[in-house]
């Protein structure tokens, strides 16, 4: 029986009128505490200015050249890309050395290995062995001999405002309903296989909706394998919220459906309880490098860093690792989403690393929400997930199992995750970058949006993830056997009762709904046809 999509309007998706994007505001001045010795270091190609507190040497100011900002905390150690074999061996000077002497010999590098922290990125953990040197240090010293930048904990904040299944409360997701996702589970409904690794605050891995999909995780806070959620603190909801729209049980009777309702989870708790807090890169590292170690299909990540910077060069590395050598060389599917500050965001940011799917949110009526940060590296839009699980039992944001109260980029993040992992079960030998460009060019165009000539709006990207366009792309139907010049014979035979039983497997059964027009740029009309013939292929039995 169809469940009727109920459509729910929350005061935090308020409409946002149509216009130019909004200029970028003045960066934030941050009330920083005095500050000592000035040092530089080198990312790449930038040259940032750190500056000691002269109060809390352990805190450090951080400042780009075109005045971007953030006040982070020193530790001990350091993270460098593709450390030599024998770091400590004396080596000749570069063709650039202006050393006097054309025979001297690098110094040795003073530092010793802490341990591997991303083996296939060529990311390694180190400190110095002088005594009275911390990370900075190390780094600011080394700076012009290796690729280094200290193990800075860097303040992190959630992205969050306060056919049909038998799940109860599956008519209140209206936000599925506005991507026509029962089409699309006609088609798809996920595999146990595709794994999605949800980073986050931990997750409620005993949730009635989550706990038979969830696999082991890891817990980079406390430093254990136990991604639970820490108990009875404010916004601890997030993770099961995330978890819950991407992957929770479908057709069991209970509460709701995530977007990819047979795939399976695994949780990194990576954020610290509250609304976040600081984290350091190398626990940042990883994260992916787990997700890479578990050959994770997707990684849905609805965080971000509290500060607009660039993303430092380590942690990119990490990143575009798993996005190109995870499911065994196909690649992952990264995603996250956009942020609430109502900014734009900056190509250099983790939003603008290449292969990651940064994703914006939308109401009810197709609007951009108004906290829903926008720009160049915005791809796609997707509804906000206000109806998921919540922490069961009296804990989380509601007394009860479930919440109907979140919100922002958040919730649209996990949406978006969960139609990347239903391509990946249709299409799992497609490499990850093809999935990709099938999700952004079978997107929707969004009503309100006035796109450039490449077809990218600011406030909404190249549109609204369509699930049931993008499955077709990857995985077309294939054409009745009856059909074509080389079986117009056949028609002369009468049809036996097993011919016209397997005929209409599930097409009365199913009835599917007619595809909203703008679906796709090719048409509503060929996307019907097609799925018409993929309904009577019908996926695997049950």
């Amino acid at each position: 029986m169809r469940l009727a999509a109920a459509l729910v309007l929350v005061s935090t998706l308020a409409p946002l009128a149509r216009s130019s994007p909004p200029e970028p505001g003045p960066l934030p001045s941050l009330a920083a505490p005095p500050f000592g010795a000035l040092l530089t270091l080198r990312d790449g190609d930038h040259l940032i200015h750190a500056e000691r507190s002269s109060t809390e040497p352990h805190r450090v100011h951080l400042q780009w050249p075109d005045g971007r900002a953030t006040v982070a905390t020193v530790g001990p150690y350091a993270i460098v890309i593709d450390l030599p074999a024998s770091p400590d061996t004396p080596t000749p000077p570069s063709a650039s050395s202006t050393t006097s002497s054309s025979s001297a010999m690098s110094p040795p590098l003073e530092l010793a290995v802490v341990r591997p922290l991303m083996p296939r990125a060529g990311l390694t953990l180190v400190r110095s062995t002088r005594p009275d040197e911390d990370g900075l240090a190390l780094a600011a010293r080394l700076a012009d001999r290796l690729q280094i930048f200290p193990d800075l904990a860097l303040s992190h904040t959630k992205h969050a405002i306060d056919v049909p299944p038998d799940d109860p409360r599956h008519g209140g997701q209206w936000y599925l309903d506005r991507i026509d996702i029962h089409d699309a589970w006609r088609l798809e409904t996920g595999d146990p296989s595709v794994v999605i690794g949800v980073v986050d605050d931990g997750c409620d891995l005993a949730h009635p909706d989550l706990a038979d999909h969830m696999e082991s995780g890891t817990d980079l806070v406390d430093h254990d394998d136990d991604p639970s959620y820490l108990a009875d603190t404010d916004g601890n909801e997030h993770g099961t919220a995330c978890a819950g729209l991407v992957a929770a049980i479908g057709d069991n009777g209970i509460g709701i459906a995530g977007t990819c309702p047979e795939c399976h989870l695994r949780c990194v708790r990576l954020l610290p309880g509250g609304r976040g807090g600081d984290v350091s890169l190398s626990d940042d590292i990883a994260a992916f490098e787990r997700q890479l170690a578990w050959n994770v299909a997707v990684s849905s990540n609805s965080w971000g860093f509290t500060d607009r910077f660039p993303v430092p060069s380590a942690f990119r590395r990490a990143i575009s690792t798993l996005i190109s050598e995870s499911r065994d060389g196909l690649g992952a599917i990264v995603v996250f989403a956009a942020g609430n500050d109502a900014r734009e965001i900056f190509p250099d940011e983790l939003y603008g690393i290449d292969g990651v799917l940064t994703i914006g949110a939308i109401n009810a009526f197709d609007e951009a929400a108004s906290f829903s940060n926008h720009g160049g590296p915005l791809d796609l839009v997707a509804p906000a997930g206000t109806l998921t699980t919540d922490i069961s039992g009296r804990d989380g944001a509601d007394p009860g199992d479930y919440t109907s109260l979140f919100g922002g980029t958040s919730s649209a993040c996990p949406v978006a995750a969960g139609v990347a992992a239903l391509l990946v079960a249709a299409a799992p030998d497609k490499p990850a970058s093809e999935l990709l460009a099938a999700l952004l060019a079978t997107a929707r165009p969004a009503p309100f949006a006035l796109p450039d000539e490449t077809g990218h709006d600011a406030l909404y990207g190249f549109g609204v993830i369509d699930p049931t366009a993008a499955l077709l792309s990857v995985a077309p139907p294939d054409p009745p056997a009856d059909e074509g010049p080389d079986t117009v014979e056949s028609d002369t035979t009468e049809p036996t009762e097993t011919d016209t039983h397997e005929a209409e497997p599930d097409v009365a059964e199913a009835e599917p709904a007619p595809i909203a027009s703008g679906g796709c740029t090719t048409g509503s009309a060929p996307l019907a046809s097609l799925l018409a013939l993929a309904l009577m292929r019908r996926r695997r039995p049950t």
